[in-house]
């Protein structure tokens, strides 16, 4: 009588955990998550919606005759300043604090920029020397080698033989 009743409650127990282990056709299917955007190249320049300011921490000038740490040979005032990427596409380099002439602007230009794959121009700068850093940077096309949120690096090519490499860094306010 003990087999049969062991039997009986291994097919019973059976009958209960078999049914309740299937899917209710009536379940809601799980809702996806939805994918997070990675931030796009305007976004890290620009600090999405928020005003993000730039500094140069290291230029370089690589050509035929040597290389140069052509930060070193920048004017304090001009180094200390930083550069605005605004999400209407506008520029500004502005000084920090010293300046390099008497009657120095608060804001030394306001330009366009844009990008375009790797590409990154600023237009109407023409080499000014105004725009000590900017000139320097942004004289030509620039060709992007890496875009974080916190480092903004590249090159332009002045001639055959002259290249600028340049790193600017995010500096919070």
């Amino acid at each position: 009588m003990c087999k049969n009743l062991n039997t009986i409650l291994l097919l019973l127990s059976l009958l209960i955990v078999i049914p309740s282990c299937k899917k209710k056709s009536d379940d809601p299917a799980p809702t996806p998550v939805p994918a997070t955007p990675s931030p796009s190249a305007n976004d890290y320049l620009t600090g999405n919606g928020s005003v993000k300011y730039w500094q140069a921490v290291a230029i370089s000038q690589v050509s035929s005759f040597g290389g140069n740490n052509f930060y070193l040979t920048q004017q304090a005032c001009a180094v200390d300043n930083y550069l605005t990427f605004f999400d209407n596409g506008d520029f500004e380099e502005r000084n920090f604090g010293l300046k390099c002439y008497a009657d120095e602007r608060l804001i030394n230009g306001s330009f366009k920029w844009n990008i375009n794959g790797s590409k990154f121009k600023v237009n109407g700068m023409n080499g000014s020397s105004i725009y000590e850093i900017s000139s320097t940077l942004f004289g030509s096309e620039v060709t992007i080698t890496e875009l974080t949120s916190t480092r903004f690096k590249g090159f332009r090519v002045r001639s055959s033989n002259d290249t600028i490499k340049f790193t600017l860094s995010a500096v919070p306010m």
